[in-house]
């Protein structure tokens, strides 16, 4: 199971490994998983539709999500994908 890999999260700084990083070894390990029979679930949230609580420091300064916030990095899961 593959989180975090939409591009609200991929395009912030992150640490200790960059979101390039982890986006190359999602799809390796995504790769392999299939190529050993199993299956690759992405888990997928709706961003714009979460609950938005008060934080320290908001994700982004204007309160603003763009629409393509929740979508799935491409790199990572249609990478290795079986297309239907």
């Amino acid at each position: 199971m593959l989180i975090d890999l939409q591009r609200a999260v991929v395009s912030r700084e992150l640490k200790p490994h960059t979101a390039a990083e982890v986006v190359e070894r999602s799809a390796k390990l995504a790769e392999a998983v299939r190529a050993a029979g199993g299956s690759v679930i992405y888990v997928h949230v709706q961003i714009n539709e979460t609950v938005q609580l008060p934080a320290d420091r908001p994700a982004r300064p204007d309160g603003q999500i763009p629409p393509e916030a929740s979508e799935l990095v491409p790199e990572a899961v249609f990478a290795t994908a079986t297309r239907w």
